[in-house]
């Protein structure tokens, strides 16, 4: 039976959130699974080919799930070889970079713990989840923990955007990016910085992106844990924050709003350009925030309530 029959008798975002099911949003087919003797260079090809940020880890001997990694796992692993502005790469640091097992890095960071969801919990309850630090979940069906896909951040921002939901998602319109902003300017690097100051504020600080801006403060590009998918070489990290991105590919102007932008308008454009965060830009161009996914995670808990 189509969604939109299934909802129809919903009069607010609230109403549709908490009866729609995870199983309403949920990847169901194709999931890309991690045995747990998988090199970080597999690993890190894998999430860079499926262009996804993290991925399950099954036993190579069980087949059960053991957890998740994701790149903020991965940043872990970088530093836990001692990799230091004052340090220099050498040929078995860089061989022991790419020698970690995955099974090693589950959820190293702290930041993506492994809450396996059923399928017929309702998506308010998946809200409350992905507003708690991971931005995706495994999700299972049945009695027995068995994996039947994932479900993410994302996937929620699309289920809003769909045709037969945008008049009720239409309560995020009067939410305006300016209210949500951070008091404090937004971190960022200049293109001349060292791709590995990012990391460095990555780990130290617990952010998961940052501007990049050229010498009169405009933003150019962006920098977040997902260009670490393009990692290929430690050596990579000792280079400038606009060589790293022209060698991945990824040095291009991020899509953005001004702060006048509101919440609804933020998410059909992270939904078109399947981006995970819109930059908010004075009109000089220069960034005063950032809205993201988690961000909009925040915003729904808020609407459903506990």
């Amino acid at each position: 039976m189509p969604l939109f029959h299934r909802h129809h008798e919903a009069t607010t975002l609230t109403e549709l959130l908490k009866e729609a099911t995870i199983r309403d949003v949920a990847s169901t087919h194709s999931v890309v699974v991690l045995p747990d003797n998988s090199t970080l260079e597999e690993a890190l090809s894998a999430l860079r080919n499926k262009n996804i940020l993290s991925a399950p880890v099954a036993s190579s001997t069980s087949g059960d799930i053991l957890g998740l990694v994701d790149v903020n796992d991965v940043v872990v692993a970088a530093y836990s070889t001692k990799f230091r502005e004052d340090l220099g790469v050498t040929q078995d640091t860089n061989k022991h970079f790419w020698s970690f097992t995955v099974k090693e890095l589950i959820n190293e960071s702290g930041r993506n713990p492994c809450s396996p969801q059923p399928l017929g919990f309702s998506l308010s309850h998946l809200i409350h989840v992905l507003s708690q630090g991971s931005s995706r979940v495994p999700v299972y069906d049945g009695e027995k923990i068995k994996l039947r896909g994932m479900a993410s951040q994302m996937d929620i921002a699309k289920f809003l955007c769909k045709p037969e939901h945008l008049k009720l998602a239409g309560q995020l319109e009067f939410v305006l990016l300016e209210t949500l902003l951070d008091s404090n300017p937004p971190e960022v690097l200049t293109t001349s910085d060292p791709v590995h100051k990012f990391f460095t504020t990555m780990r130290l600080q617990g952010v998961s992106s940052m501007g990049v801006v050229d010498a009169n403060g405009k933003l150019v590009a962006n920098m977040s844990a997902s260009n670490l998918r393009g990692l290929k070489d430690f050596e990579d990290l000792k280079l400038t924050a606009q060589e790293f991105l022209s060698k991945t590919g990824e040095l291009k102007i991020p899509v953005a709003l001004t702060r006048g932008g509101n919440v609804l308008e933020a998410t059909k454009l992270m939904v078109q350009h399947h981006v995970h965060r819109i930059w908010v830009l004075d009109q000089d161009g220069k960034p005063e925030g950032v809205f993201s996914l988690s961000d909009l995670m925040s915003v729904l808990k808020g609407i459903v309530g506990e």
